[in-house]
């Protein structure tokens, strides 16, 4: 905390910071600067400490609502970080392991991990000296990267490629289209006929609209990387016609039904036409420049006969030894070819899971009655959630409330929680030693390099990707022990052979913990939701 108040992110003085420190030796920092924030003198750095926390707390709803990838890459564009380290000496090797990090946080997020996971994975990884680094800045070198990847940062120059190219229409479907709220929208039928219902139509124009403000984003922070110069290409068979029809003022309805790029830019750049550069508020200038436009003056790129004939001719005298053997070339590792490259460990192991009777737009009661299923994986959300500390009913609802008030629960999330399973899962065996451990974590992402062999029935040693989420586990005599909660009915069923339908699972948790950690796990556990009960694996 000390470091991140001190960077120019919030540039705090050691002055400050000592005044700071002085609200509260004993504790931690965070204590002082939350004491300092309520000062009522209100010195400098009691203003600057509220702004931090306030700041903070931002941040953190922030997170709520964005991917792990785009939260970190909106902190980068807020705090202009990186514009900074660019500036440092070695800057340009800072700036790629700025790179890195976004590009990690975004690959950890496609794998349904937090924030905390993250910078549990960072710091094992840095433990290990496995972390990717930039070594040297390379300042003419070109980078190749997504859209996505490259926010939070800056270039002198900027090359966007293909904005010719049409949007994704994931959802242009001529037999049905799905929404949550308006439900599903068919085609109609007349005789032979088929044709767009209205539902349809109007599930359609909200996606579109959807998608399109999701690609006007993305042309916004591509056209923002540029700090002198960028580039924009495209490509059309007949560009000047193209550029002609597009190069006029831009309407709602237009901007809104657009399927390229190029489209908002040459309405935008160009309303009057593409006969002059378009001067910018800010003195720069746009320049249209076509280049291979069929309607260009030039040689035919056709082949005439005498010169096919030709061609013919001394093809006869072509070597061609190797051909053959080069074309029927057969991969020798063809088997790990059709292996995955990653894998999820409920993929691995769990069965696949029941369909609801009625999907929940159809369900248009003020209010209804959660399933039994529902309510458990609510009080498994809360488990995550909730302080390690003992618990009585009234705490527990204490907590809810707050985390309610957060945004982490509706009101009626909140009423439909088994309380009393929270404070049975405290009370239990398992939950006192839980409290009791010196470290413990919670929703702990990972990610594990295995062979093929140990994962899936095959002699292959190929190497997949493993990834996963530990509900908990804590550290006791020097080892982890693993807890994995369950919302399983029981039915007829004993606990202890619900628990066991998990034990590869868990298997798979605990092999990836020892090797990502170093340290031994003695013990695994299905705790049942619904029995109140822990199962030892």
């Amino acid at each position: 905390l000390l470091s991140v108040m001190r960077s120019p992110v919030f540039g705090f003085g050691e002055k400050e910071l000592a005044h700071i420190r002085g609200y509260d030796r004993e504790g931690d920092v965070l204590s002082a600067v939350q004491a300092a924030a309520l000062d009522p003198l209100k010195p400098s750095w009691s203003i600057k400490c509220a702004g931090m926390l306030e700041k903070i707390n931002e941040w953190r709803e922030r997170l709520r609502l964005l991917e792990l990838g785009d939260f970190a890459a909106s902190l980068l564009d807020e705090t202009r970080l990186g514009v900074y380290v660019a500036s440092l000496k070695g800057g340009g090797a800072r700036v790629e392991n700025l790179e890195t990090l976004l590009a990690l946080a975004a690959r950890f997020a496609s794998s349904g991990g937090g924030l905390s996971g993250f910078i549990c994975y960072m710091d094992d990884a840095a433990g290990t000296a496995k972390l990717p680094s930039a070594q040297s800045p390379a300042y003419s070198a070109v980078r190749l990267m997504t859209i996505h990847s490259s926010k939070g940062l800056e270039f002198e120059t900027v090359i966007l490629g293909d904005v010719t190219k049409k949007f994704r229409r994931a959802y242009n479907s001529d037999i049905g289209i799905f929404d949550a709220e308006l439900g599903v929208g068919l085609c109609s039928v007349a005789g032979d006929r088929e044709m767009k219902s209205m539902l349809q139509r109007a599930i359609a124009d909200r996606e579109a609209s959807r998608l399109n403000a999701e690609e006007m984003r993305l042309l916004y922070v591509a056209m923002t990387r540029a700090k002198t110069k960028l580039l924009l290409l495209g490509a059309k068979k007949k560009a000047e016609s193209f550029a002609l029809k597009y190069a006029r003022p831009l309407d709602d309805v237009r901007i809104m039904r657009a399927d390229f790029y190029a489209d908002w830019m040459l309405g935008a750049f160009f309303p009057n036409g593409v006969g002059e550069p378009a001067r910018l508020e800010s003195g720069g200038s746009i320049a249209l420049k076509l280049t291979g436009s069929s309607l260009s003056s030039g040689p035919s790129r056709g082949m005439t006969e005498d010169a096919f004939n030709e061609w013919l001719q001394n093809a006869d005298f072509l070597d061609t030894d190797g051909v053959e053997k080069k074309l029927s070339f057969v991969y020798q590792n063809e088997a790990a070819s059709r292996l995955p490259t990653k894998l999820s460990v409920t993929g691995l192991t769990l069965r696949p899971a029941e369909v609801a009777q009625r999907p929940r737009f159809m369900d248009m009661e003020d209010e209804r009655e959660f399933t039994a299923a529902e309510i458990g994986t609510l009080t498994h959300r809360l488990l995550q959630l909730i302080s390690i500390r003992p618990h009585d009913a009234e705490s527990v609802r204490m907590e809810l409330s707050a985390l309610t008030e957060r945004g982490f629960f509706t009101e009626e999330e909140a009423r439909a929680i088994r309380v009393q399973s929270v404070v049975n899962f405290f009370s239990s065996d398992i939950g006192k030693r839980l409290i009791a451990s010196p470290r413990s974590e919670r929703e702990r992402e990972f990610e594990l390099m295995l062979p093929a062999g140990e994962l899936l029935e095959t002699d292959e040693k190929t190497p997949i990707l493993l990834q996963g989420v530990i509900d908990c586990c804590f550290i006791e005599d020097g080892a982890w022990v693993l807890v994995d909660h369950k919302t399983t009915h029981l039915g007829k069923n004993s606990p202890k052979a619900v628990a066991e339908r998990y034990r590869r699972q868990l298997e798979l948790y605990a092999v990836a913990l020892a090797k990502l950690t170093g340290v031994p796990v003695k013990e695994k556990y299905v705790y049942l939701l619904s029995a109140d009960r822990a199962v030892e694996i």
